[in-house]
């Protein structure tokens, strides 16, 4: 390809002014006469030279420190989000960059004059002491409008003074290498790219904000002070006036400075935003997000260098044109389908080598068309032009993050936010948090927003899932109901109930689908289009002779309009690790009127799954599902929905079987029913074998006939009616709200509390009376990340057949921490690595390997229990007593050794505080029982002992003197962890005791500050500080955040500012719970939902932070 400045004469287009590479030009085309001597640009016979190479050095440095911490500002602006700015959203933060950017390229035009009058040495050196003012003052601002003035406008008038003299001087050493040259220079901005959000993070960790960006004003000035000595222009200086008109005549660097305005108006932005974009959209951790910006300027310190070597042989504009074409095109294609670590680091890298080809290019560019006397103030006239579209080219996209997400922003016609779906496109993974639970206290399913059972297990809890779509986007299984035009969609809870209402809402309809767990009978649901997921719980009142219907109920009804739908049912059983037949057959179960219509029947086929090892068999049986349906209109002249199941191959996504589907559109008035079940062994007869027109002829009522073909079949299989549906539904609401009633809290959290009570008693497991921790398995505690447990299990704290397991102790007296909700002690731990996990969060692990952990702390959870229990409960039976009395016997033959602690560590043994604690709460338990029920206590006088020998012990080796803090262990008493507030909550200290209080206000600083709290938040303990052998990073934990809030409620009934502190805590904690007021395990630093959802330690701790808290305020206000 020839050069394009060969193939045209710009001199004829702009006047006096020829391009520096016409000399060369002109020798390689004879016939063409040379301009006059006067009006070529002097050129360097040298070509640089020693002095002109030490100057590329200087520049080199100059621009490291400059322009390089310009390109770190991703860094600050993630950080920012979160600590000192964190009230502000991402619109407003990025001012502060594009102010830098603007005041940068905007100073082009006075500074580029100002070299050209007196050289760079002065410049330059006004650039080195304003960069160490704006930064040192940065470094205290504490204000919006101090970062907007110290780091947006005077760093971005240093970053000025120090680029543009630094590059225009080297401009004046070469002519023919000159983009070699420039490029070399340029890459050092590349290079402090790289260093500076690396070192900036690291620093931001280990010393705080403050120092941190003292030390980097200490490492920029060092080398802004080499380049004053080294930078040198070559030449004698220009005097002239403040504007060169000329140069807006010239219609070369005109038509390249609108080019420029253009590229200027993106090219920056993802270096504002690829941090942020790394942490949501492609699910890196936040420490290793910061290295995403690195690795982009790591491209760019290349793209600075090849490219500026290569145009000096290609020609320079024949460079600029295709890469500033392909860092565009990069962002629209390759961006767009970066969704993993792996491929936003590729992309970072990509982008950051041609953004990095621009960069270096343009200069050149600029020298090559322009005089060698003109070279610094038309550089800097270009980049005053460029300077508006950097300035708004990062609040337009912080605009669009703010609008619809980080995650979006950058597809913004084709992307729809977490309210509105789009359902022609692929379907991605639902946040954790958009979901809602269902259950029939045998299992449960979480339903996400867009009407999709993502999780369901059966008949238990712990049985293999059906549908496990939330772990596996593909292949995992669902059963969704969704519309196949765009809708919004919202979530509710019918009041006092856990019967779930998803509404779906379109300019042309609305929909309605309602889910709940029926008792004792299936439950549907009345009102607009609706799912109703629902289960079939025990009536409390109900007969006992009438069986537990394990239906999983969908009712979908339009309330206006008229709303297309899709149906797809696809389980995946076991796992997703069993292949299974599909059927579509006559459905016998249904009213004669409706005698044509089909059921789907799906049967597992363990025996040829493609996981299980050769030469064994399977450990479970074959489960047959069958799915049917059930047609109603409900207005007059409104005809019935005809519709039929037809199969679906879902193979090439990784089904091992068939899916079933329909495809219906619905008009106001009409509903249809759709019910998922195990299906009975045996068949039932369809009915009487007369229907509705017949019967009227006969004289019979149809509807009595009904109920006498009703008692003619299996109790576990009638007739599907609407009028069984119908009652379902009702009893289902109506045991909601009765059992929610006896509730005796009247706080200022009603709603948070009932609805906490109300989660938890979906946990619960009716036949043992087990609780469950969560109903779900194997989602993230950090995205990405690999703490990725089962909790589908029963701990010791939970269950409420306690005694049972005391006659069940292990041989050496000891019990296990966790069982099945069956009381079985086998949790084997399986990793299912076939599945993709949460967003990518590997390995799904089933069962787990905690269970055999040695955990002391169970002990004082059962004893604490136990004793609770006798205050609300039967009193003790002397054969109880005498289990209980062994139990604190082995307490105190072991309260002494190390154990594995409430986190489950799976690194060595420690003697761990919370252990210590509640080894004390359990002999002391023991001992208040004794003496409060005068129950018979021969070791009484050894229980006193070992009770006042164990406090003494974490007394006196928990207790950090320096830091005065109780540390994670006596080994390891320099380790915050946050289950040491559990000391006045189980009564083992006083929440007014200096120790205490000095301890909780050393957690309640932010982790820079060597503290655990977050954005109001607390972590468990710095995964960076304590091996727990499990490796990865987490969010904070909602458990530990609940339990410092009661400890700030106890403590402030002596310092009221603790009380305050309290009451704002628990506010915001209440921010964090989902639509339908649910909690996860934990929550990341962005606010998202992390680990198994629901979580009943979370929703436990809930209500008693809030009855505390709402006593404690009551009692404050009557003083």
């Amino acid at each position: 390809m020839e050069d394009v400045e060969k193939q045209v004469d710009c001199s004829s287009l702009r006047g006096p002014s020829i391009e520096t590479g016409a000399y060369e030009n002109l020798n390689r085309h004879s016939a063409l006469q040379p301009p006059s001597a006067a009006l070529l640009p002097t050129i360097t016979k040298n070509e640089g030279g020693w002095s002109g190479w030490i100057a590329v050095f200087g520049a080199f440095l100059a621009l490291f420190c400059s322009f390089g911490q310009l390109n770190a500002f991703g860094t600050y602006q993630s950080w920012y989000s979160d600590h000192q700015l964190s009230g502000l959203s991402p619109f407003s933060i990025s001012w502060i960059g594009s102010l830098q950017l603007w005041t940068f390229f905007f100073m082009g035009g006075p500074i580029g004059r100002l070299f050209d009058a007196y050289g760079p040495s002065p410049v330059m050196l006004f650039g080195t002491l304003l960069l160490a003012f704006s930064t040192l003052m940065t470094s205290v601002s504490t204000k919006y409008y101090e970062f907007l003035l110290f780091q947006g406008f005077f760093f971005g008038l240093s970053v000025a003074s120090l680029f543009y003299p630094s590059l225009a001087a080297v401009s004046t050493h070469f002519d023919k290498y000159r983009a070699s040259a420039l490029g070399v220079a340029a890459a050092g901005s590349g290079v402090g790219g790289v260093i500076y959000p690396i070192m900036l993070r690291q620093l931001f960790l280990r010393t705080g904000y403050a120092w941190a960006v003292r030390v980097s004003t200490l490492i920029s000035v060092a080398c802004c002070l080499v380049a004053l000595v080294t930078v040198k222009k070559e030449g004698r200086k220009k005097s002239s006036g403040w504007v060169d008109v000329k140069m807006f005549k010239d219609t070369c660097f005109m038509l390249l400075a609108t080019g420029s305005f253009f590229v200027c108006l993106g090219i920056f932005t993802p270096f504002f935003y690829i941090v942020s974009y790394a942490e949501d959209r492609a699910l890196v951790s936040q420490n290793t997000a910061f290295y995403v910006l690195s690795v982009m300027n790591a491209g760019g310190v290349f793209g600075r260098i090849v490219p500026a070597i290569l145009s000096d042989k290609m020609g320079r504009f024949n460079l600029l044109m295709p890469t500033s074409f392909l860092a565009g095109l990069s962002c629209l294609v390759f961006w767009m389908l970066a969704k993993t670590m792996i491929a936003v680091m590729g992309f970072a890298a990509v982008y950051g080598f041609l953004s990095g080809a621009f960069i270096s290019v343009i200069t050149p560019c600029v020298a090559q068309i322009s005089d060698i006397n003109e070279i610094g103030s038309r550089i800097g006239a270009l980049y005053t032009l460029i300077s508006i579209p950097s300035l708004v080219g990062g609040p337009i996209a912080g605009a669009l993050i703010q609008y619809q997400g980080v995650s979006s922003w950058i597809r913004t016609v084709t992307t729809t936010t977490m309210n509105i779906q789009n359902p022609n496109g692929e379907r991605d993974y639902i946040p954790i948090a958009d979901h809602g639970l269902i259950g029939n206290l045998r299992t449960a399913a979480l339903v996400s927003l867009d009407g999709s059972i993502e999780s369901y297990c059966v008949p238990n809890f712990d049985s293999p899932s059906i549908f496990a779509r939330i772990l596996d986007k593909n292949k995992g299984g669902h059963f969704s109901i969704t519309p196949t035009v765009p809708f919004s969609t919202k979530h509710n809870y019918l009041p006092s109930s856990n019967v779930l209402q998803t509404k779906f809402l379109n300019e042309k309809g609305v929909v309605s689908v309602t889910g709940n767990s029926p008792m004792s009978i299936v439950s549907t649901i009345v009102g607009v289009h609706r799912i109703y997921p629902d289960f079939l719980p025990r009536l409390e009142n109900s007969e006992s002779t009438r069986p537990l219907l394990f239906w999983l109920i969908r009712r979908v009804e339009v309330v206006r309009g008229a709303v297309p739908l899709r149906v797809e049912c696809a389980p995946a059983f076991n796992y997703a690790r069993d292949p299974h037949a599909t059927q579509i057959v006559p459905d016998d179960t249904i009213p004669l009127q409706f005698s044509k219509q089909n059921k789907v029947v799906f049967t597992s086929r363990p025996t040829a799954s493609p996981y299980l090892p050769k030469g064994t068999s399977p450990s479970h049986s074959p489960l047959t599902l069958d799915l049917r349906f059930l047609p109603e209109s409900l207005l007059e002249n409104v005809p019935v929905p005809e519709l039929s199941l037809e199969t679906l191959n879902l193979s090439a996504k990784g089904h091992l079987g068939l899916a079933a589907k329909t495809e219906l559109t619905l008009v106001e008035g009409q509903r249809v029913t759709f019910v998922l079940r195990i299906a009975p062994e045996h068949k039932g007869d369809g009915g009487s074998g007369v229907d509705e027109e017949q019967a009227e002829l006969l004289g019979i009522d149809y509807q009595k006939l009904m109920a006498g073909a009703h008692k003619m079949r299996p109790k576990d299989d009638p007739v599907m009616t609407s009028e069984l549906l119908d009652h379902l539904f009702v009893a289902t609401n109506n045991y909601w709200n009765s059992w929610i009633r006896k509730s005796t809290y009247q706080g200022s959290w009603k709603e948070a509390v009932h609805r906490s009570a109300l989660a938890l008693k979906l946990l619960i497991y009716e036949p043992t009376g087990a609780i469950v921790a969560s109903p779900t398995f194997s989602l993230p505690e950090y995205i990405g990340g690999t703490r990725n447990w089962d909790y589908r299990a029963s701990w010791i704290p939970y269950m409420d057949f306690i005694f049972e397991r005391l006659k069940n102790k292990n041989p050496d007296g000891s019990l296990q921490i966790m069982y099945t909700i069956h009381g079985g002690k086998d949790l084997e731990e399986i990793e299912l690595l076939h599945l993709d996990g949460h967003k990518g969060s590997k390995p799904v692990r089933i069962g787990n390997g905690a269970a055999d952990h040695v955990q002391l702390d169970i002990y004082g959870e059962l004893m604490d229990c136990i004793y609770l229990g006798q205050k609300f409960g039967k009193p003790l039976s002397y054969d109880t007593w005498v289990l209980v009395r062994e139990l604190v016997d082995f307490v105190v033959a072991n309260y002494k050794k190390p154990d594995l602690s409430i986190w489950e560590v799976r690194g060595k043994e420690r003697h761990f505080t919370y252990s210590k604690i509640m080894l004390w709460v359990a002999i002391d338990r023991g001992l208040r029982l004794a003496d409060k029920r005068s129950l018979p206590c021969p070791r009484r006088l050894q229980w006193l002992a070992a009770r006042d020998d164990l406090y003494e012990e974490i007394m006196h080796k928990a207790w950090n003197k320096d830091l005065r803090v109780f540390g994670q262990s006596y080994e390891e008493t320099d380790v915050l962890d946050s289950s040491v507030l559990i000391m006045p909550l189980v009564f083992f200290m006083t929440p007014s005791d200096t120790r205490f209080v000095s301890t909780l206000k050393e957690i309640l600083k932010t982790p820079e500050r060597g503290g655990l709290t977050s954005n109001n938040l607390v972590y468990r303990y710095d995964v960076n500080k304590s091996d727990d052998g499990v490796g990865g990073e987490e969010g904070t934990f909602c458990l530990c955040t609940l339990w410092c809030v009661e400890a700030l409620t106890r403590a402030g009934e002596y310092e009221r500012p603790l009380l305050q502190r309290a009451v704002a805590m628990f506010e915001d904690f209440l921010l964090y719970l989902n639509h339908v007021g649910l909690c996860s395990e934990e929550i990341s630093e962005s606010g998202e939902a992390l680990g198994n959802a629901v979580q009943g330690f979370t929703h436990v701790t809930l209500i008693s932070a809030a009855y505390n808290l709402s006593r404690t305020l009551a009692n404050q206000r009557s003083i």
